[in-house]
């Protein structure tokens, strides 16, 4: 006898599941089964990653979804009802239907009725209109409910419940009952919310927390879920006593279902071009000649450098079928420009595009803060990074709807990203969920050791019961000298970094170790609770937790978006926007934030222009020495300020580095990031004396010296692995992945690569294999160099405004209803 886990909820179905599709999948395979059924409600989010999963593994993937019928107005209850993907038509069917829910109250029977080709259905359990009925006693009620099902789709099942005590047992009596006398088969429902009976108290957590009930676990909800984890077929059988037929028919069910769908690549709408010119590649190239005239580009040798690097680009590009972006985003700036929209590139990597900077997408030559197009390149796809847009306020919702109306609304979308909820309110509400009393446990109180983290914590939450506990035990010989809780490491990003790594790879050793410490204070906590408490990190830090809408995050696609995935609603309840999307693997995107910053630059520049026509924000000279003696100014005066990206821990290393030019203010910005904070006064002791900067290879010192021989940027070590190994910059893509991967059987090739490469060039194999472990160790905690520099720029247009039109300034901010005191 076979049986198929129809319906199994995964982590993108948040307060339902919090099992990785992975881990169904590996389970499913350990089974030995050839089919696996993943269930949705309301969106069908995360069903494409699913699909196409599942047939990599051999598996015959079932895609279903919860759906409520609206009854009509003699009845106020809508009923759920499951339905299957077929095939295509019905999984473009479920999307449609998805939709729908969300801008209907219910789905009627007529639009169900309109949209039932390629899918199968089955009555929803307990829950559904037939169960239901014959739980209030109206089994009349319930038939009927199955005959107009029965008449609106071809394949229509009677799902039993699972369970052995009287009711269940009653219930299943009836419900076959009731096929028998229709003619129609019976299924075995049996919802799968988590892998394995371990991950109960994980799940529960997760619900409680995303349903905002009662932190305490109930007795009540151990009952009712703990038999929803992937069963067995002997376990199944212990479910459903006398149900053989309904089990064996999960499989006729699942043979049903032959979904195929389409391997999905990006792909963008076509760029209407110019008449006389044959494809995007040449128009795109004939752009960019037109630009270069256009802008200075210095003595010969300058400019060979900047046409050697377009071309490069240029190839690249049209290699990788991505000419149509360029000119899409160009065209958008363009537009936004003529019509008085404030736009400039953001936070993303994009200036280290020569493209980008001779079509004016971004500000900064990459050439002169020696930034590299091989950063803009992602990881994992190898294509450009998508460009990172800040726009005024007024200017947001024009440049979308120009968007819209270019490309046709429905091949404009919005992103819906996938998170971690890993923070300190997090371990907060697991500590309650587990029954701990937050004053006696002491595991909040000892991590607040510093007072810029206790800062971050009490101002993230509006409601933190951290208050009246703050330093209870600060002073302890426990707390200083404990090597993760020093004074120059206990920061926001720190304290999340060691969450990830401290917690969930030496749980054991912590418990130990806590175990010594609230035994020497008089602070009594049961150990068996801290090893279920890291048992369920364990098991949530591998699942998402909730998503995010990313409101500023589009997407442009040659489908239509609604085909690509559905709709879906915050967990408010609200529908948010009309064709978001998971993840960006299958379409491309532009970042568009709307910023208040650059509302305030715009009013700004339009009050200097009242007595400077030619006055530009965008083309302001970047080593000013009166707008860094005005910062140091300000920095060590009792002012405080709020400029972008000059939050309080950034304002303490601009005070130690004492910046006198654009390259330190860039380089101050990637010392705030956590993986360099331990080198904040190694580079403020060399700045002060730059002949004791330290290389640890000769080979370093052109590379390093701008940062007095520390490495900072991804960019670096991409520079020095070219010049070492003479591998092509395209290579570097690839090296920079392998390394911080560090996966053991790629870094090992590469590694071999690297060393025989680097011989060849005149570096010994002892050599070459030190560098290389210099390589390793340092990867991880570099920054992308043009990423930070878009950020300094943007923050430089302010103290370039403060410093030289202090008045014009004072005055933008009072218009944008923010000020920034200076």
């Amino acid at each position: 006898m076979s049986y198929v886990q129809l319906h199994t909820f995964s982590e993108y179905s948040i307060g339902d599941g919090i099992c990785n599709i992975n881990d169904y999948i590996s389970k499913a395979k350990d089974f030995g089964c050839e089919h696996l059924g993943l269930k949705f409600k309301g969106s069908l989010l995360g069903s494409l990653e699913f699909h196409y999963k599942c047939k990599h593994a051999n598996l015959n993937p079932i895609i279903c979804m919860d759906l409520n019928v609206h009854r009509g107005v003699e009845d106020v209850i809508d009923y759920p009802i499951t339905l299957y993907a077929k095939n295509h038509e019905g999984y473009n069917n479920l999307l449609f239907l998805s939709k729908a829910v969300l801008d209907r109250k219910g789905l009627s029977k007529e639009l169900l009725g309109s949209h039932k080709d390629g899918l199968i259905a089955s009555s929803a359990g307990i829950y559904g209109e037939i169960a239901y009925s014959l739980l209030n006693h109206s089994p009349e009620k319930g038939i009927k409910a199955a005959e107009e099902y029965i008449e609106l789709f071809e394949e229509f099942y009677i799902e039993l419940i699972p369970g052995f005590n009287g009711e269940s047992l009653r219930l299943n009596k009836k419900l076959n009952e009731i096929a028998n006398r229709l003619k129609i088969r019976t299924l075995a429902n049996s919802t799968v919310n988590f892998l394995d009976k371990t991950h109960l108290v994980p799940f529960l957590v997760s619900r409680h927390l995303h349903d905002r009930l009662s932190c305490h676990l109930k007795e009540k909800d151990r009952r009712n879920y703990e038999n929803c984890y992937f069963h067995t077929v002997i376990e199944i059988n212990y479910l459903f006593p006398g149900g053989e037929k309904a089990i064996e028919n999960s499989e006729l069910l699942a043979k049903s279902c032959c979904l195929v769908l389409p391997k999905l690549t990006p792909q963008l709408p076509e760029f209407k071009l110019p008449v006389g010119f044959l494809n995007a590649d040449e128009y795109l190239r004939h752009l960019v000649e037109i630009n270069l005239i256009k802008i200075s580009l210095g003595d010969d040798s300058n400019r060979q450098k900047i046409q050697d690097q377009l071309e490069r680009e240029l190839i690249y590009v049209a290699k990788n079928k991505q000419s149509n972006y360029f000119l899409i985003i160009s065209d958008l700036i363009q537009w936004a420009r003529i019509n008085n929209i404030f736009i400039q590139n953001g936070r993303g990597v994009s200036s280290g595009s020569m493209l980008y900077f001779i079509l004016g997408i971004t500000q900064i030559n990459p050439i002169t803060f020696n930034l590299s197009f091989e950063g803009t390149i992602s990881f994992i796809s190898e294509t450009v990074y998508p460009v990172s847009l800040c726009v005024d306020e007024e200017g947001w919702e024009p440049l979308i709807n120009y968007l819209k109306d270019k490309f046709g609304s429905e091949h404009i979308s919005n992103i819906v990203s996938f998170r971690k909820r890993l923070d300190i309110i997090f371990m907060e509400d697991l500590a309650k969920t587990h029954g701990f009393s937050i004053q006696d446990l002491g595991f909040t109180d000892f991590l607040k050791t510093h007072e810029d983290l206790w800062s971050y914590i009490s101002d993230s939450s509006s409601e933190s019961t951290f208050f009246g506990i703050k330093k209870k035990i600060q002073q302890t010989s426990f707390n200083k000298s404990h090597k993760f809780f020093s004074e120059t490491s206990m920061d926001k990003p720190f304290y999340q970094n060691w969450v990830n790594h401290y917690i969930y790879k030496t749980g054991c050793q912590f418990i130990d170790e806590f175990r010594q410490y609230t035994s020497k204070n008089n602070i009594n906590v049961d150990e068996s609770y801290w090893k279920q408490f890291f048992k369920t990190l364990y098991v949530l830090h591998r699942t998402v937790y909730s998503y995010k809408i990313s409101q500023h995050k589009i997407g442009i696609s040659k489908e239509k978006s609604h085909l690509v995935q559905p709709a879906i609603k915050n967990p408010n309840g609200q529908y948010l926007i009309e064709n978001p999307v998971y993840s960006n693997r299958s379409i491309h995107t532009v970042d568009i934030l709307k910023d208040n910053g650059m509302s305030i630059l715009k009013k700004c520049q339009n009050l200097i222009q009242k007595k400077d026509e030619v006055f530009n924000i965008q083309n302001i000279p970047v080593d000013d020495p009166k707008c860094y003696v005005y910062l140091n100014t300000l920095l060590f005066t009792d002012n405080s300020f709020n400029i972008p990206n000059f939050e309080r821990g950034y304002q303490k290393i601009v005070r130690q580095v004492k910046p006198n030019c654009f390259e330190e203010l860039i380089a101050c910005n990637g010392l705030f990031y956590p993986s360099q904070n331990e080198v904040v006064e190694l580079y403020v002791k060399v700045k002060q004396s730059p002949g004791s900067a330290v290389y640890e290879h000769p080979a370093f010192e052109d590379v390093l010296k701008n940062t007095y021989g520390i490495f900072l940027y991804q960019e670096q070590l991409m520079t020095l692995i070219h010049k070492i190994s003479k591998l092509t910059m395209a290579k570097t893509i690839r090296a920079r992945n392998i390394i911080n991967r560090k996966r053991e059987d790629e870094l090992s090739k590469f590694k071999d690569e690297f060393i025989f490469k680097a011989s060849s060039n005149g570096f010994s194999r002892a050599e070459a294999s030190q560098i290389f472990k210099i390589f390793c160790i340092q990867s991880p905690k570099l920054i992308n160099k043009a990423f930070l520099t878009s950020q300094a720029f943007f923050s430089y247009q302010f103290l370039y405004c403060m410093t030289h039109y202090n008045e014009e300034f004072q005055e933008a901010q009072k218009l944008s209803n923010k000020w920034i005191s200076t």
